[in-house]
């Protein structure tokens, strides 16, 4: 007996049909009929009817034509994307994971139809879903590896690149060699070279708001790149974001991955932006927070003569001069060996400031009628910078203790200095009436 041909068995079927309409297995059965014949829409429509009709006791029959709804929808939509009809793929293929939500592989073609309409971020939607379920469930590698090699590569050419770095490094943990992700790789290497590289030159040419852009770039490529955040850092300081010089540097605080001239980078840096806070400090009167900062930066760089001078000033603008004379002589210890211009042109500049110190010291004591410290304090004064102030001041302090003669020699000293020092020539008028007096 010969087989029905399957348009024969159609016609048989759809007859019956006419008289049992709600059977299920018609339906199905129909459904395959019309599969096989190349009607994939009747096809569907056939399984959609035949899931409808099912009775409680056809649970298994009822499942078998979803999924086979599922399938026809889900291998229609194949077939357009391949030939280009990206919208009618995707409406397949959203209808074939509304069925079995569950089919990851089904979902990854509904990913790519809407990366071929142009809908990244519903293609990005649908990949995330993709690798959460997979993650979740602990399975499906292989549809996880294209999930997220494909969600890389969106995220890529999306620009959001820190996400697409980290797609990348689990997906070559998952699979070492994968091509997609060694491709990746490979690129963000060359990519970052280039913006390492661009960010320093604008850097030097004082190009800063672009040199932060290409160093931003470089770091989404590789957020944990010790030498880029030092980089960072650097641009930061110049830019005088402090505090986001210190963040940066306090990000580094536990990296293993840095290498010994990188770990002695950040602790000068640390240093340098403590410094740099102080400074800040200092300029605005804040002279306490000017103290804490430089604290901080000879905690990190105690061999650093300037921390030292800078916190002398910040000491002896806040009257605490004994401190501030103390911070320039250990100073002027780290500088003692030094013979290169920088080195003796601070040690000048230290003479000057502790000749400041030591004349306010004398003051002080005058004020107190201590004469006889405030005589050595003014000595000392003008030993390290012999200036007409200082004279007229250690003169006035001999004129308390009745000293005429050393009084008149201060006089003449500071009038040599400054002949027209107003004070020094009124005492010396005073006490020296005779004008030859001054050319003895």
């Amino acid at each position: 007996m010969a087989a029905l041909q399957p348009e024969s068995a159609l016609v048989i079927l759809t007859r019956a049909l006419f008289v049992a309409p709600r059977s299920a297995r018609l339906h199905f059965e129909r459904g395959a009929l019309l599969e096989l014949l190349g009607d994939v829409g009747a096809a569907a429509a056939s399984f959609a009817l035949a899931q409808e009709c099912t009775k409680d006791d056809e649970y298994m029959l009822g499942r078998r034509a979803r999924d086979r709804e599922a399938d026809v929808r889900y291998t229609e939509g194949v077939r357009l994307l391949k030939e280009g009809d990206a919208e009618g793929a995707a409406r397949w293929l959203e209808a074939a994971c509304e069925l079995k939500p569950e089919a990851a592989g089904m979902a990854i073609h509904k990913a790519a139809a809407y990366l071929a309409l142009g809908a990244q971020e519903a293609a990005l939607v649908v990949l995330t879903q993709i690798v959460d379920k997979v993650e979740s469930e602990g399975s499906g590698s292989e549809t996880k590896l294209a999930a997220l090699a494909m969600r890389a590569t969106l995220l890529h050419n999306m620009r959001r690149l820190r996400e697409a770095h980290l797609d990348v490094i689990r997906l070559l943990r998952l699979s070492p060699r994968h091509r997609i992700g060694l491709a990746l790789s490979r690129q963000w290497d060359t990519l970052q070279a280039t913006y390492r590289v661009e960010a320093a030159h604008k850097q030097l040419n004082g190009e800063m708001e672009e040199a932060a852009t290409s160093l931003a770039r470089a770091r989404e490529l590789a957020p944990d790149d010790p030498a880029l955040i030092l980089r960072e850092c650097s641009l930061a300081r110049q830019q005088g974001e402090h505090e986001t010089a210190l963040a940066l540097l306090d990000s580094l605080a536990q990296s293993s991955k840095m290498t010994a001239v990188q770990r002695k980078t950040r602790e000068t840096y640390y240093a340098l932006v403590h410094n740099d806070l102080g400074v800040a400090a200092y300029l605005t009167g804040d002279h306490l927070a000017a103290i804490r900062a430089f604290n901080n930066a000879i905690k990190t760089a105690p061999a650093t003569a300037a921390f030292y001078i800078n916190r002398g000033d910040a000491r002896r603008d806040s009257g605490k001069l004994e401190l501030a004379i103390a911070d320039y002589h250990s100073a002027h210890e780290l500088l003692a060996g030094l013979r290169d211009t920088s080195s003796t042109e601070q040690k000048h500049q230290l003479d000057l400031r502790l000749s400041v110190c030591h004349d306010q010291l004398g003051s002080t004591e005058f004020v107190r009628g201590n004469y006889e410290h405030a005589v050595l304090e003014f000595s000392q004064a003008i030993k390290l910078a012999p200036v007409a102030d200082y004279y007229v001041h250690r003169a006035r302090a001999f004129i308390q203790s009745h000293d005429l003669a050393r009084l008149r020699d201060d006089l003449r000293a500071a009038l040599a200095l400054d002949p027209e020092h107003r004070e020094g020539v009124e005492l010396f008028a005073r006490y020296f009436p005779h004008a030859d007096a001054l050319r003895e």
